[in-house]
């Protein structure tokens, strides 16, 4: 059997991941197992902590694939980021929470990297979600390029007075068995030391889910895979919202 293409294993993931519309009212579970050593940032988010004051605005730009988009073809604000700041405003009322959300099926780390430069210089965002890894890991980009591409878009998002989330690929066992996903993770470890950076281990989070029978997108039932990724949406989206807060917590 020949190995797939990196554009076929793109679309396979996609696939995968996307699920169908054919139970698109059935309403996400609310239950949301998220262990505390995922939601507690190993520094402190000043911006962000800045804009939690009361009265204050907390402006939010989520870049990445397709994932932050939302499952299926919900409306953006069903993704993990609009479900992040929907769960910031019920944590802190009187608090505004705005998202710009800016994602494309396929683009690479250095795509990501041009819409995070061209939004900031539109506007100014106290915290930058940066998903990225998988068409890395897919299309076997040299790690060190990619750890690069890390580093200048971290220098850029805290020069531009802006707190940085980074949040790596989501768990699937069709990516594993397809890609080398280690050496992406590493160069996310290494970004997530970065001063200002946060490392948010999306792909440990849905593993855990995964192992404990929580929540399995790839082997949900197609009548309710819909349910799943909204469910896995929400949860992501809480998990973010509490390691943003507990960043916003330390002291810098």
């Amino acid at each position: 059997m020949k190995p797939l293409k990196p554009c076929h294993v793109l679309a396979l993931l996609a696939v995968l991941v996307a699920p169908t519309l054919a139970q698109a009212d059935t309403p996400a579970a609310s239950g949301c197992v998220i262990p505390s050593e995922f939601t507690e940032a190993t520094t402190a988010l000043p911006q962000v902590a800045t804009a939690l004051h009361p009265g204050g605005t907390l402006d939010i730009l989520a870049v990445g694939s397709a994932t932050v988009l939302g499952p299926g073809k919900s409306p953006a604000a069903d993704g993990f980021p609009g479900r992040a700041a929907e769960a910031l405003r019920a944590a802190r009322p009187g608090i505004a929470v705005q998202v710009d959300v800016e994602g494309s099926r396929g683009i690479s780390a250095a795509e990501q990297l041009d819409r995070i430069r061209e939004a900031l210089k539109r506007r100014p965002y106290n915290l930058v979600l940066w998903q990225t890894g998988t068409v890395e890991a897919v299309r076997n980009t040299s790690p060190g390029d990619f750890a690069s591409t890390l580093a200048e878009g971290a220098e850029l998002v805290t020069s531009a007075g802006a707190d940085l989330i980074l949040v790596d690929m989501q768990f699937s066992r069709f990516l594993r068995a397809n890609a080398n996903v280690d050496p992406y993770e590493e160069a996310l470890q290494q970004a997530g030391s970065l001063p200002g950076v946060v490392l948010f281990h999306r792909y440990e989070l849905m593993r855990s889910w995964v192992a404990e029978g929580r929540i399995d997108l790839e082997r949900a039932d197609r009548n309710n895979r819909q349910a799943v990724a909204e469910q896995m949406h929400v949860c992501l989206g809480r998990a973010i919202a509490r390691l943003v807060l507990d960043g916003a917590d330390k002291q810098p």
